[in-house]
This record gives C-alpha cells, structure tokens and sequence, in this order.
C-alpha cells in the first residue's frame, strides 16, 4: 500500500479529522481498518472545537424485564472512567435502573438509593460502579468531599449519577453519557445518548 500513489500523496500532508466518523468509515469497508489506514502516514487528532459523535437510543420500558433490556445495552457502552447521568421525575425508575445496571456489571451487592449516604460504591466484575445520588446537592462543592476525580481514575471505576440537573457546572466540564427517563401514561420512556 505504501507504493501506491494515492498513499504517497497523503503521506506529506498529516490531516486532522475527527476521530469517530473516522473510526466509522474504515469498519463499513470490508477490505480497510483503521491501523492498515493509518499506514498511509495522516494522523487522526480530535478537534476540539467539533462535538464528539454521539449515540442516540430509545425505549419504551414496559415491564421490569424492560430495565435489564437497557442495562444490557448501556453496559456494553460504558469504559473505565464513563460518567452516567441519570435523569427523571421522583419515582421514574432511576435507582431501579442503576440495579440493574450493577447486576449486568457483576455487582454482588444491590444497589440502594444513596439519597442519604450521598455516594455509595459497589464491586463489579471490572472494577468499582459509584453510585451518587445529586438530590440533596445544593453547591457542587458538595461534591468535593466524595473525591470523584481521584475514584474515577481507579481502573474499572464508572459513576452513575442521579439527578445530575443539581450539579450542571460539574458534569459540563466532563465528557459524560446520558440516561433520561419519562413517564408515560402507561409505563416509562428511556433515551440513552452516549458520549
């Protein structure tokens, strides 16, 4: 590949692109991957002034079994140090989530709701899932007791947080994914956008 001359007109000129349509691109042709790609010497930055792609996802939850549905598939998303805000009216199901979330991580303890305790922590399979709860918040240096940088840094360490609405300035300053939960006239409304 080096020898061809489309790769030899890339190889002065390094490009900046964002990283995941890159990504993207590359894994739909079936002969390209991104480490053959990146032979041809352009070097793959992010941007910062462009938004990181995100994902988008919706489910109607009609049923306990609806919960795990979704704890499956935002498990398989989330990676070491992902932060998780949870969204949603009192009584819309977001401690119920977050058991459900630590029993598809391998939890061996359910969680509670850390209303009180303000932060609990719970092992998983890969690491630590820290559970807060942001209700009682009224200044985010609130927060600076818990030492959440230093937990997140922890190999396998993730934090779900609820009511992240209390604490805005905090989470705008930290790439984070998002679960909102509605309420339906017959049941809940999920939306889960990944970071």
């Amino acid at each position: 590949m080096r020898r061809e001359p489309c790769a030899m007109r890339l190889r002065p000129k390094p490009v900046t692109t964002h990283y995941e349509p890159l990504t993207c691109f590359f894994s739909r042709i079936p002969h390209c991957s991104l480490p053959t790609a990146l032979i041809c010497n352009f070097s793959v930055t992010r941007n910062p002034n462009m938004p990181p792609q995100s994902i988008k996802k919706t489910w109607d939850i009609k049923s306990p079994s609806g919960w795990r549905r979704i704890a499956t598939y935002v498990a398989s998303r989330l990676h070491d140090g992902d932060i998780l805000a949870i969204s949603g009216p009192l009584g819309a199901g977001k401690t119920t989530f977050v058991q459900a979330l630590a029993k598809e991580l391998g939890a061996k303890r359910m969680p509670k709701s850390p209303t009180f305790a303000m932060l609990r922590a719970y092992d998983i399979a890969r690491g630590r899932l820290l559970h807060v709860d942001a209700y009682r918040i009224e200044d985010e240096r609130d927060l600076l007791p818990l030492d959440l940088e230093d937990e997140l840094l922890e190999p396998g360490s993730m934090l779900a947080i609820e009511w992240p609405e209390h604490i805005p300035r905090w989470l705008e300053q930290r790439r984070h994914s998002r679960l909102a939960i509605r309420l339906l006239p017959q049941g809940r409304r999920a939306i889960f956008q990944h970071a």
